[in-house]
C-alpha cells in the first residue's frame, strides 16, 4: 500500500479475507485501497469499513478512514458521528480527522495514514 499500487493491494486483502472473513484489520486496508481507487468503489469500500466496525468496534483506524470516506461523499453528519467515537477511541487520530471535516481535504504532506491528497 506504501507504494499506492492500490489495486495489487486489493488483491492480497481480499484474499486475507477469503481465508479468514473476521479479520478486523484486513477489511479496513480493502476499504482503504478501494476508497484510494475513486468514487466508482465507496459503496464497497463502506461496507468493508463497516464490517471491520462490527467485527472490532473497539478498533481506531476504520472510524478515521469511513470518516474520512463520509467527508468524500459529503455526509458531514456521518462524518462528525465517527470523529466522536474517535475521540473516545485515540484523540490523536479524532484531531486528523477533524482536520479532514473541517477542511474538506487531507493534510498535503506525506505524513497522515493516506489521506495526504486533496478529496475530490
Amino acid at each position: 500500500m506504501l507504494d499506492k499500487k492500490f489495486s495489487s493491494a486489493e488483491k492480497w486483502f481480499r484474499k486475507a479475507l477469503a481465508s479468514r472473513e473476521r479479520f478486523a484489520e484486513a477489511h479496513n486496508n480493502l476499504a482503504y485501497v478501494l476508497r484510494e481507487q475513486g468514487s466508482d468503489h465507496f459503496e464497497e469500500s463502506l461496507k468493508h469499513y463497516n464490517r471491520a466496525i462490527e467485527i472490532n468496534p473497539n478498533l481506531p483506524q476504520p472510524y478515521i478512514y469511513r470518516g474520512v470516506l463520509y467527508v468524500q461523499m459529503d455526509k458531514m453528519s456521518l462524518a462528525q458521528k465517527d470523529y466522536a467515537k474517535l475521540n473516545d477511541l485515540d484523540g490523536t487520530l479524532a484531531v486528523e480527522l477533524q482536520y479532514v471535516i473541517e477542511n474538506g481535504r487531507g493534510k498535503e504532506a506525506e505524513q497522515f495514514f493516506g489521506v495526504s491528497r486533496k478529496l475530490d
